[in-house]
């Protein structure tokens, strides 16, 4: 189904930093499907895609 598609396709896309530049970055979480674990990474705060979690936990529970 297309929900389970995009369900998994948020846990394979490469981390996107987005489209604001980096005045006002946060840290993100994303899952590294190479490595199996997710990633800290820099987001800008706009733009990006699905792979794009608040917290580790977030990120551990959907994609692991």
């Amino acid at each position: 189904t297309i929900a389970k598609d995009q369900s998994i396709s948020r846990c394979t896309n490469q981390p996107d930093y987005g489209t604001c530049g980096f005045k006002n970055f946060v840290v993100r979480w994303y899952f590294d499907k190479a490595a199996g674990i997710c990633k800290p990474f820099v987001y800008s705060g706009c733009g990006g895609n699905t792979n794009r979690f608040v917290t580790k936990r977030k990120c551990e529970a959907f994609c692991q």
